[in-house]
């Protein structure tokens, strides 16, 4: 793993603009945001960091980036597009600057989920992740309070697959075997800390069919 000092200077066009807290971005801006996301990869890409699959989650490293669609976060601190410190973080690189905590990692990856919305936690409240087993046999593991609605869940996975890709679904526990689940529930009411669950295609009976 190549250590990085510093990142090479980003163009001053690729600079993502930010948005009032109650608006989201227009449309020119929101492309702009996605500009910039795909710039910062390709130059984290050139100066060594590692760009990770989703498989590729094995190696501890000191610095985890991972680039959303809404947002980014920095070792699971999400940080808003919008927000003032989180521009001075981006625009601190686009100068060729490097902020602390990168300049101090030995290793660093960072991971393109530009396509997806990050689901936004509260540090306040306790965090839980939950094991999703998708209908295709995948399996992922996704932070979650236990305040979230188990709706919460479903949105976060039909947002992963892609709305044209996902049919009708249901979610249901593992344990005990394919309890289907209220979708109105917290996790904490429906007791579903550090849980497993299952994603149930309502039109077939094969646990796990290749979605097409």
């Amino acid at each position: 793993m190549k250590e990085v000092d510093n990142l090479e200077s980003i163009k001053e066009e690729w600079v993502c603009e930010t948005g009032s807290d109650n608006q989201p971005l227009g449309e020119d801006r929101q492309r702009n945001c996605e500009y910039f996301v795909d710039s910062l990869f390709e130059e984290a890409e050139k100066v060594g960091a590692k760009c990770m699959s989703p498989t590729e989650q094995k190696k501890q490293v000191d610095v985890s980036i991972k680039l959303w669609k809404n947002g980014f976060t920095v070792n699971d601190d999400f940080r808003s597009y919008s927000d003032g410190a989180s521009q001075q973080f981006l625009n601190s690189i686009k100068k060729g600057a490097t902020p602390k905590i990168v300049s101090k990692a030995k290793s660093i990856e960072v991971e393109n989920k530009n396509n997806l919305s990050v689901v936004q936690l509260n540090n306040l409240e306790p965090i839980t992740n939950v094991q999703i087993w998708l209908a295709n046999g995948k399996r992922i593991v996704q932070k979650f309070n236990i305040s979230h609605r188990i709706s919460h869940i479903k949105d976060f996975i039909e947002k992963y697959q892609g709305s044209q890709r996902s049919p009708p679904f249901s979610l249901a526990t593992a344990l005990p075997f394919l309890k289907l689940l209220d979708e109105t529930l917290t996790l904490e009411e429906a007791d579903l800390q550090n849980a497993v669950i299952i994603q149930r295609l309502q039109k077939t009976a094969e646990p796990f069919r290749e979605l097409s």
